[in-house]
């Protein structure tokens, strides 16, 4: 909802009925996610650089500065989430958490996985100054995709702030790649709707090898995502398992360990489900 009306305000055609849509949209991203209330930064930077009408900017200013104040009333951080102090003593930890993050889409080798991440965001970084120095019309025209990317990167930075305390191996959850996943979109998008002017920056020679490159990313994304269907049946047939073995009268050690790593909390959660009759119990 937010892009799409952010679309329209990069062609001159944001009305006020379109305004309400994109707080809308604001709102309802907000309360999505934790990493929701960054759409409004994003979007009022891209409104103010569209040179969007001022009353119009300052509702949506208005109105996330009333979503963002109640969504942090009465706020409590949870407890095990690192300092900011402690991401500046880990800078390199934390660069390489969001590499991670923010190539997974593409891998989930430890070696490669980074540098996708890395790639893709020198990629980004180098499509947007490019474009907002020699081309500011096609920059504004795109800033709903950018505006995309930039919502990915920063996701990674707030997610490895709060996470990273818990290793790397967290930043390869499957559950990020539906936010990581937009950096690499955006990505294809500035690059697909720039070709023209990319072309003339490739020697004749070397233009075939740009089909080959889009192959190889076909291919890296393909066998990623057939990886990741083969792990979720693997996850799959554990979490069977799980239900079979924890719908026993008896409860075995093993089984208990195999729903949490201390078999007495997981005891403790599995009566308490069965006496409130949750998840099939």
């Amino acid at each position: 909802m937010v892009l799409y009306a952010l679309s329209d305000a990069a062609e001159d055609r944001l009305t006020w009925p379109k305004v309400l849509f994109l707080a809308t949209g604001g709102v309802i991203a907000q309360y999505s996610l934790g990493n929701g209330v960054l759409i409004w930064p994003l979007a009022i930077a891209s409104l103010l650089l569209l040179r969007t009408e001022f009353k119009k900017i300052l509702s949506i200013t208005g109105a996330a500065v009333v979503t963002t104040g109640l969504f942090y009333l009465n706020y409590h951080s949870v407890a095990n989430t690192p300092s900011k102090l402690e991401v500046l003593h880990k800078p390199v930890m934390f660069l390489e958490y969001v590499f991670i993050y923010l190539g997974r889409p593409l891998s989930f080798l430890p070696k490669v996985t980074p540098l996708f991440g890395f790639f893709l965001v020198g990629t980004f970084v180098a499509l947007v100054v490019w474009l907002f120095w020699k081309h500011r019309k096609r920059f504004e025209t795109l800033l709903p995709w950018i505006a995309m990317g930039g919502y990915a990167i920063l996701s990674a930075a707030v997610t490895a702030d709060s996470r990273m305390n818990l290793g790397l191996v967290q930043a390869y959850s499957s559950r990020y790649t539906t936010i990581s996943t937009l950096l690499l979109v955006s990505v294809v998008a500035l690059i697909f709707f720039n070709l023209d002017e990319l072309y003339k920056f490739v020697p004749t020679i070397y233009k075939p090898l740009l089909a080959f490159g889009i192959a190889g990313l076909v291919f890296v994304v393909g066998l990623n995502a057939v990886l990741g269907v083969m792990k979720m049946d693997a996850q799959h047939t554990r979490l069977v398992a799980i239900r079979d073995c924890t719908h026993q009268a008896e409860l075995t050690r093993g089984c208990l360990l195999s729903t949490y790593p201390d078999e007495y909390i997981a005891r403790d959660r599995l009566n308490y489900l069965k006496r409130i009759h949750w998840g099939g119990y």
